[in-house]
């Protein structure tokens, strides 16, 4: 029972420390754009979060063999059963 709550207490934490890591990755680009001059803040994350969104979403539709094609060739299953490497 233990476990349970030290697992759940580590993921949240991971989960907020990758979030507000990817904010401040997110934060130089918009940065950039505003001393440019080319936006003000709200157009400038507008215009990067749908960049970011664009940019991902082939990633996320690609399905198995769009960013690994060769995956089941080097390691003889699908990538999300090499949990045993």
């Amino acid at each position: 029972p233990g476990s349970m709550v030290i697992a759940l207490t580590f993921f949240t934490l991971l989960f907020f420390a990758a979030l507000t890591s990817s904010l401040a990755m997110f934060e130089v680009v918009v940065a950039t754009i505003i001393d440019l001059g080319y936006a003000t803040r709200k157009k400038a994350v507008m215009i990067t979060s749908a960049l970011v969104f664009l940019l991902g979403l082939p990633v996320a539709l690609s399905g198995e063999g769009g960013i690994f094609p060769s995956w089941a060739k080097i390691f003889g299953g699908s990538y999300m059963e090499t949990s045993t490497l």
